[in-house]
Formats: C-alpha cells, sequence, structure tokens
C-alpha cells in the first residue's frame, strides 16, 4: 500500500479473552483516530477496563438515540455475555 503509514506497537494493549475484540476494535480506532500521540504504555489496563469502556459505549448510543440523531440503532459484539443494544424508532 502506498501513502500509509505502519507503525508496529509493541506495547498495544492485548486482549486476553475470547469476547472483548469489538470494543479493543472501537477503543484502538479511538485511540489511533486521536491528533494526539498515543501512550500505550497507559492503556495497558484496558481489559480490566471493558465492563467501564461497554457502559459509556452503551451510554453514548442511548444518548444519541435519545436525541434524534439516528433513526435506528443496533448494536452486538457476538458474545453472550457482552452487550446487545437493539433500539427502534417508529416511523
Amino acid at each position: 500500500m502506498t501513502g500509509w503509514n505502519i507503525e508496529l506497537v509493541d506495547s498495544a494493549p492485548k486482549q486476553l479473552n475470547e469476547h472483548d475484540c469489538g470494543v479493543f476494535v472501537i477503543k484502538y480506532m479511538e485511540a489511533t483516530s486521536s491528533t494526539t500521540k498515543i501512550n500505550w504504555e497507559k492503556c495497558q489496563d484496558w481489559q480490566r477496563m471493558m465492563p467501564k469502556f461497554r457502559a459509556e459505549l452503551a451510554d453514548k448510543m442511548i444518548r444519541t438515540f435519545a436525541n434524534g440523531s439516528s433513526k435506528g440503532l443496533s448494536f452486538s459484539l457476538g458474545h453472550p455475555n457482552c452487550l446487545t443494544l437493539s433500539l427502534y424508532q417508529n416511523a
């Protein structure tokens, strides 16, 4: 690929189970889309923070829906112990 900067980061937080991959992807996207330099060493507690991250994500989606910013919302991380959220407005 041309025009892409690739950075290998050994210190990036690692997922330690089989069902937090969706939230890890979201957190990586948030971190890498920031305009500030990422200090990956400070992100090592992500696995422990998963319940908090899930609650924040659910809160953000519910607020978006409640504010009328979305006609419908469906979210699932595909594991029975993970958050599944589906909200739809009647037309």
